[in-house]
């Protein structure tokens, strides 16, 4: 259909008509139409735009920008929106020729169905996947698959509003925290600082530092990221040009994060808060500033882009009102289920605590509590831990014991630093063995002149898939929640200092057949704990 546009006042002067015609665009009727439907969107997705990950244990705004747990949905919607509106002559520009309504339809019901699972697990970060297939279904309802081309990117921008699952998010920031120790190292070395290495920590003439999770990295580069894409898209690149940019970013971001932990670590007054947050945000700056000149060197290296170039003809179409109404019955549908439907309550499991479990004195050993390094361990949520030296005459085992909290979302306790005495230990040597059904994993640790043989081990879990899975979907907030907890385990004693290492492996293997009853028993109903 065609669009009538205001009459001009013909009294006007040269300089107000620009003026009266903008204020008459805002005015036509599709702008008001668009602005209800983004209320309508905002009021049905709200729990989404008001969702946090995690109570961060750092102010808000270190937490957003290096947190690796946060996400901050309601920014990455907005950008989303900005995305879309510079697309907006485009979009105007289409023939506006709707898709197919089954696979629209189809696109909707699993909209629907993660928005209905979403409120009923509490696990509002999935709504970013229904207001992806949303997005994706009303542009194909309404313009085919040319209202598709010209949307992608905002809805693939969504991808941004979803935490990673924390055992995998768990496993890349152990990674990050010990390159970016060993880069740091590097980078002092380099200005002839002398510094040693080892593991997470790096150990100065006079201090020790540690890289804990918010100076790992990683939300850096996520939040590198985005803004990459953001510069992508205000320059309209494309092809080669864009794909070196997204490629360059992580490898930006890891260098600069590297240098941020080199001033870190020289300024006496890091550990202040806000000195400590204003000096990631520089960073952050300088990074964006480098990534805007390696964009320029690009273009002055004439690297493919392939990106349209200039303004699209109007078509002066708009898209069938019968379809458009559906799209707005769809989002009252949704707000009204975010009124009425109501998460699941499901009870943590019945299950007896490692502190409850574990006995104090096992057969002539003696134990005493060590002190759990908390900050080390980081996100991973683990209760009623047992951290304790088992000792019988000269001989002693470390034993580490924790339970996983499944009712806390977006916290595992699945992390691979359950299986680390601590900071700054520096692995050997790994290996699995299966034992018992149960696959255990063999280390040889060492910090300083210390080593250890250490055993580690998971029960109530097949592994890193099971646990990925079931925190992504939210299982454990569902009926198909597991009934018993998530459990990690590891023993140590020291190797080289006396005892060999076939001696430490026979110590560790009576160890683990003494605690097997108590163990088996954190995996039983408290009911039958004894059965």
């Amino acid at each position: 259909m065609n669009v009538e546009h205001p009459p001009i006042d013909p009294k006007a002067s040269v300089a107000e008509v620009p003026a009266q015609r903008s204020r008459a665009a805002w005015l036509r009727p599709e702008w008001i139409w668009i602005g209800l439907g983004l209320a309508l969107g905002a009021f049905a997705y709200r729990h989404l735009l008001a969702f946090r990950p995690t109570d961060s244990i750092v102010v808000e705004v270190e937490g957003w920008f290096f947190e690796p747990s946060d996400t901050a949905p309601l920014i990455v919607v907005a950008l989303s929106l900005w995305l879309l509106y510079r697309r907006s002559e485009r979009l105007v520009s289409l023939a506006w020729r709707g898709g197919s309504v089954a696979l629209s339809a189809l696109l909707y019901a699993g909209a629907l169905a993660i928005f209905v699972w979403s409120l009923r697990t509490g696990a509002s970060d999935l709504q970013a996947l229904s207001l992806m297939l949303t997005g994706t279904a009303t542009a194909y309802l309404l313009g085919g698959t040319a209202a598709l081309s010209v949307v992608w990117v905002p809805v693939c921008f969504l991808l941004f509003a979803i935490p990673i699952p924390s055992p995998l998010r768990h496993a890349i920031v152990w990674k990050f925290q010990n390159g970016t120790a060993e880069s740091t190292g590097m980078l002092l070395y380099t200005f002839g600082i002398p510094a040693v290495v080892s593991g997470d920590r790096i150990q100065l003439a006079k201090t020790v530092f540690a890289v804990i999770e918010t100076c790992s990295g990683l939300r850096s580069a996520i939040t590198l990221s985005m803004l990459a894409v953001l510069m992508i898209d205000l320059f309209r690149r494309g092809g080669w040009h864009a794909a070196l940019l997204l490629l360059f970013t992580p490898f930006l971001a890891f260098a600069t994060n590297a240098l941020r932990s080199v001033g870190l670590v020289l300024n006496p007054a890091s550990d202040i808060a806000t000195i400590h947050s204003l000096q990631g945000i520089g960073m952050l700056l300088a990074s964006v500033l480098v990534l805007y000149a390696f964009d320029g060197l690009l273009e002055r290296l004439h690297v493919p882009d392939g990106a349209p170039r200039g303004r699209a003809p109007r078509s002066g179409a708009a898209p069938a009102r019968s379809r458009a109404a559906w799209v707005f019955a769809f989002l009252v549908l949704l707000g009204v289920l975010g009124s009425v439907v109501s998460p699941w309550r499901e009870p943590s499991p019945d299950v007896l605590l490692p502190v409850d479990a574990i006995p104090r004195k096992l057969e002539g050993w003696r134990s005493s509590d060590l002190q759990t390094d908390r900050l080390f361990l980081g996100m991973a949520a683990l209760t009623g831990m047992v951290d304790r030296r088992y000792v019988q005459g000269s001989t002693w085992v470390d034993v580490f014991v924790g339970s996983g909290s499944p009712r806390q979302r977006l916290r595992s306790f699945y992390s691979p630093k359950t299986a680390i005495p601590g900071s700054g230990w520096i692995i050997e040597e790994q290996s699995r063995r299966d034992r018992g059904g149960v696959p255990v994993d063999e280390l040889v640790v060492r910090r300083g002149s210390e080593r250890r043989l250490v055993r580690h081990w998971y029960l109530g879990t097949t592994g890193m898939l099971e646990e990925t899975v079931r925190e992504f979907l939210a299982l454990d907030l569902s009926p198909f929640a597991r009934p018993t907890r998530g459990v990690a385990v590891r023993l140590s004693t020291p190797i080289d200092g006396g005892a060999s290492r076939e001696d430490a492996a026979a110590t560790l293997d009576a160890m683990a057949e003494r605690l097997r009853e108590p163990l088996d028993s954190l995996m039983k109903p408290r009911g039958n704990a004894s059965g």
